[in-house]
């Protein structure tokens, strides 16, 4: 048996599979569907191959490779060489885009109707008209000559493989997704009947609970502490926290909350101001490693009380003193000279 008969012996099997599949396959079963979709259109690619090889065999090297021809060249030599019309060729690249859907996990969108017409066209060119050896019926119930019977009910030991396992029901899918998130998102990326699309969307949601979960066991995380940064360097914004009472017997903490507002001390009036601000360097130590609404809170506050000084202004003016803080990030760095308010 020569080259050209093996590919043609090839392309006969892919038809004849295809057609078989097809023949059996039910009219709402777009995973059978899709299968016999695959041989048709590999039968029709070989066939295409094997005749533009035999009309122009200066192309026989090209279209014999399927790496340096694609549906699109083949479409194009089909209609130079082989009469392809254009109704066919639209045909051609219906049916390679629902072949793409199918390859990546999907299932066969169309009806079975649409698929026996594709078949159609496949055969006129795989075998020159020849009739199929598979007799394409529609699936429909033959009507009842007596009232309906239920059937009776399986024993214990028979099982319906036509029922879907509990574990992919809607209402056991449902009830995961609110109680166990992780578990539903890898019950849909592991069901093969589920699409591209439902897949990438539970594979994302996927990852957003993992990070959400790595952040949560890890408070001090990388993660955290780039986010704090971020919000002191571009909008200045004072994290929450603790004031201390400046009157006795008032209440101990005072809980400051930038959502609130960005200064939520008001400053006090000329006349109000019980003392006078000076900028003197501040011990490496004590303001190593915190942002300005740290040394703010911590720091500064319980020194300025009385001033009128708020946090806007310190979070300008320090920066004015201290130019290195812009280079560093907006934190203060171990083994530097700092200059900070205090009253005098």
């Amino acid at each position: 048996m020569t080259t050209q008969q093996e590919k043609y012996a090839q392309m006969q099997s892919k038809l004849q599979e295809g057609l078989k599949i097809l023949s059996q396959a039910a009219n709402d079963d777009g995973y059978q569907l899709g299968m016999a979709l695959l041989k048709l259109h590999a039968a029709l690619e070989d066939q295409f191959r094997i005749e533009i090889a035999e009309k122009a065999p200066s192309l026989r090297m090209e279209v014999e490779d399927p790496k340096k021809t694609s549906w699109n060249e083949l479409i194009r030599y089909g209609k130079q060489y082989l009469g392809l019309s254009e109704s066919d060729a639209r045909a051609i690249v219906e049916a390679n885009r629902q072949r793409q859907s199918v390859a990546h996990g999907g299932n066969y969108e169309k009806r079975r109707s649409d698929l026996m017409k594709y078949a159609s066209f496949v055969e006129r060119w795989c075998d020159g008209g020849r009739h199929s050896a598979y007799e394409f019926r529609p699936r429909t119930v033959p009507a009842l000559s007596k009232p309906y019977q239920p059937p009776p009910l399986p024993s214990s030991g028979t099982r319906n493989s036509s029922r879907k396992p509990w574990y992919r029901s809607a209402l056991f899918l449902t009830l995961i997704f609110f109680l166990a998130p992780p578990l539903w998102s890898l019950s849909i990326i592991t069901d093969r009947y589920r699409g591209c699309l439902m897949k990438a969307i539970a594979g994302a949601w996927l990852a957003v609970q993992l990070l959400v979960c790595t952040v949560l066991l890890n408070p001090d995380s990388s993660l955290i502490r780039d986010t704090l940064q971020l919000i002191d360097q571009q909008l200045s914004v004072p994290l929450p926290f603790v004031i201390p009472s400046a009157t006795p017997g008032a209440a101990a903490t005072q809980v400051v909350s930038p959502v609130l507002d960005l200064v939520t001390l008001t400053p006090l009036s000329s006349s109000e101001a019980s003392c006078t601000l000076v900028w003197v360097e501040g011990s490496s130590e004590m303001l190593a490693g915190k942002n300005r609404a740290m040394v703010w809170a911590e720091v500064v506050l319980p020194r300025v009380n009385g001033s009128g000084m708020t946090a806007r202004q310190f979070y300008n003016l320090v920066l004015e003193q201290n130019p290195d803080l812009v280079r560093d990030g907006y934190e203060f760095k171990a083994g530097k000279t700092y200059l900070r308010p205090e009253c005098e």
